[in-house]
């Protein structure tokens, strides 16, 4: 049994109609396979209406050629001995997981590495409604999900050959498995070695992957108490373990640069507002306008039949969680080094999804 199946252990309770469903059980497979397939369908149709297909198939842009080279032109020895001296600026887990789609595949293309980001992100977005299923019903957590796409920078990076789709789907599954170590009694068969590859994924994909990881650890630390919740967190030590063997790639790429970084120094005000665009997207806007005029309008006597109301369990808190991302990255940029390109927050959009 994975994480995300059934677990016929328990049962749903239904707190009243319309409300939220505090379920505490993994949704089933069949479930999952029919979002992704709705997922799937739908950005088809989106791609067809719009005549967008050249978002797949147009020529690389310079940081994509760094991946192309790195991942399908030289052998992997060669490769990581570019990377290590600058030919990109990130650790190895994004090139090795190119060259293996290429070695399955035959070679990579533009648009073979673009379906691989669009795979991620609809494999990001079917695991974060899996997440929510476990607190709400099947409407709550669709609309959370074609909420999550309809953010600008989600439907940008889904279909860039880049770090930032996989990263949000390692960084999902990471949130995945430190719900299942907590998902009552001991933890299951494998639900550590499975917590600790995630963790290798989410902090070798990007180098500011590890504030995904530690965000997972702090909500999860926090949920279950320090001694408790850190032994049952302790596989997710792998990740900075194996992020601690990438410095030598850190150190011979910053020898290579003449500059700390091509982001030019923002102010606070820039900071600011860079926070509020990425927080309060059209979407995110409608949600919380829908649901404050709900609240409004709703007769007091309908509040009080709901009774017992619970909408935030530790799966939706872990997602919440990854605001600490960008929010991280906004001090950063303000005290040490410029970090405000709004594609290193990409993780921060799972906060939005509760």
């Amino acid at each position: 049994m994975t994480a995300l199946e059934a677990d016929t252990g328990r049962s749903a309770e239904t707190v009243a109609p319309n409300a939220v469903v505090m379920t505490h059980a993994w949704v089933s497979r069949r479930e999952l396979s029919a979002v992704g397939a709705g997922l799937v369908v739908l950005i088809l149709v989106e791609l067809a209406v719009l005549s967008a297909w050249p978002v797949l198939t147009r020529p690389l842009w310079l940081d994509e050629i760094h991946t192309y080279l790195l991942a399908g032109t030289q052998g992997v020895a060669d490769s990581l001995h570019s990377l290590a001296n600058g030919a990109d600026y990130n650790p190895p887990t994004l090139y090795l997981l190119y060259r293996a789609v290429g070695i399955v595949i035959g070679g990579l293309s533009e648009t073979s590495m673009r379906v691989v980001a669009l795979a991620s992100v609809v494999g990001a977005l079917v695991v974060t409604y899996a997440l929510l299923r476990r607190e709400v019903t099947r409407t709550y957590a669709a609309l959370a999900v074609l909420t999550l796409w309809a953010q600008p920078l989600i439907l940008s990076v889904a279909f860039d050959a880049r770090f930032y789709g996989p990263w949000l789907l390692f960084s999902a599954w990471l949130v995945v498995e430190s719900a299942w170590r907590f998902d009552g009694g001991p933890p299951r068969r494998w639900s550590a070695v499975r917590l600790a590859i995630a963790a290798v994924l989410v902090c070798t994909i990007h180098y500011f992957g590890v504030l995904s990881w530690g965000a997972v650890v702090f909500v999860s630390v926090l949920h279950r108490g320090l001694v408790p919740g850190a032994r049952r967190m302790l596989p997710a030590l792998a990740g900075p373990l194996a992020l601690a063997c990438c410095v030598p790639f850190y150190t011979g790429q910053r020898s290579v640069l003449s500059v700390p970084t091509w982001i030019p120094d923002p102010t606070a005000a820039d900071v600011l507002f860079l926070v509020a665009a990425f927080f309060l997207t059209v979407p995110t806007v409608v949600v919380l306008a829908a649901w404050g005029i709900d609240k409004v309008m709703r007769p007091l006597s309908r509040r009080v039949a709901l009774g017992h109301f619970t909408p935030f369990g530790l799966t939706s808190w872990l997602l919440i969680g990854q605001a600490i991302v960008p929010m991280s990255l906004a001090v950063l940029s303000l005290a040490v080094l410029p970090a405000t390109q709004p594609r290193y927050w990409i993780v921060g959009t799972l906060a939005l999804a509760p």
